[in-house]
């Protein structure tokens, strides 16, 4: 998605299993983005890219329950590693 606006929509449209989602995007903001989400889903699996490692933006974002707060930069092995662990416990279930 190009802006938080899109964002959403997709979200609706789509219902993704795996979302990323950077916290500065245009029109609405990610934190925004992902509190929208919430309201309407507690378990799709979110993984958020800043570029901020301010603690309470982080202390929000875990208090919505994302999967993973990654702050830029950051590698593909991250990513991967999140995505198999996550893979793992939906496979526990």
């Amino acid at each position: 998605a190009s802006d938080g606006v899109e964002a959403i929509e997709k979200y609706y449209s789509k219902k993704p299993d795996l979302i990323f989602l950077d916290l500065v995007i245009p029109k609405i903001d990610g934190l925004s983005v992902l509190k929208k989400i919430r309201s309407h889903d507690h378990s799709s699996k979110i993984i958020v890219l800043t570029g901020n490692d301010n603690p309470k933006i982080f202390n929000e974002c875990t208090k919505l329950g994302v999967l993973a707060f990654l702050v830029k930069p950051f590698n593909l092995n991250d990513i991967l590693d999140i995505i198999s662990f996550s893979n793992e416990v939906t496979l526990m279930k």
